[in-house]
């Protein structure tokens, strides 16, 4: 090979110096480095719904990260800050677990007989069970955070039928990474930060009537995400970008009880 790279394949040519310890930390620092700088850029993106998808669509790929690689990452982010933000997104706690927004008696007997065939029926058992089940939840909604993804993305699609089906995953994907960023991380962490200059106020997990401010308020910011972001990604008319975050929205909500149901289910079963 006569130069330094190959004309046919783009592979560099081989040098000996090439399979020496200080080659591969060069290797190692320039990847992290990379991916560092395509990070940041992705991030300083997200305010802007929309934009990282239609620049990913138009295949301005080269300087940001693929929307599905920065949810991925951001997801591994999530589940390792969630023990400090306090934040339920995708994980859900025995306390938390819900059929469809409400308790049910179904719910409760499943939690019975599982707790019996456990051996922790016991009221005295109770905190052992809850500490097990919230574990293995965790665990689970890693994994099955994946269904959600494309489910959210068939809502989208019955919205805007005429883009393919992997178009739908990148906007999907977008909006998961600034909920993540945004929702719940971001604001969960600023709360915690001044939470001190309020003490007044009642905690951030613990008052029912905040609990309800704030569903509402994420429901809100993601409504306008929608329709901000379907105007920049699928262009066309003002009115069939609200039509279709109206319609995401209903199918986010509908999806999300789904996906708890199902993370609860498969949870309960598992232990």
């Amino acid at each position: 090979m006569e130069h330094a790279f190959c004309a046919h394949c783009g592979e560099k040519r081989f040098e000996p110096g090439d399979v020496s310890v200080r080659e591969y930390l060069s290797q190692v620092f320039g990847t992290l480095f990379s991916l560092e700088g395509k990070l940041w850029a992705s991030l300083a993106r997200l305010p802007r719904p929309g934009v990282l998808t239609a620049e990913f669509l138009r295949g301005a790929r080269v300087r940001r990260l693929k929307p599905f690689q920065l949810f991925a990452l951001l997801n591994v982010v999530y589940f390792f800050v969630q023990p400090w933000t306090g934040t339920n997104i995708f994980n859900a706690p025995l306390s938390e677990t819900v059929f469809f927004g409400s308790r049910s008696e179904l719910h409760d007997t499943l939690v019975a007989e599982k707790r019996a065939e456990l051996g922790l029926a016991a009221d005295a058992d109770l905190a052992a069970f809850k500490a097990r089940f919230d574990a293995r939840s965790n665990d689970w909604a890693k994994s099955l955070i994946v269904v959600f993804v494309p489910a959210l993305a068939l809502v989208s699609e019955l919205g805007r039928r005429r883009r393919r089906f992997a178009e739908q995953l990148a906007f999907v994907t977008e909006f998961l990474s600034f909920k993540i960023v945004v929702l719940s991380i971001a604001a969960p962490c600023a709360w915690l930060a001044t939470r001190r200059m309020f003490d007044a106020l009642p905690s951030f997990s613990s008052s029912p009537t905040f609990g309800v401010v704030w569903s509402l308020t994420t429901l809100a910011a993601s409504l306008a995400w929608f329709a901000v972001a379907s105007r920049r990604v699928f262009e066309g008319s003002v009115g069939a970008a609200v039509a279709h975050a109206l319609a995401l929205g209903i199918g986010y909500v509908a999806t999300w009880a789904a996906y708890h149901v199902l993370l609860f289910v498969v949870t309960l079963w598992s232990l």
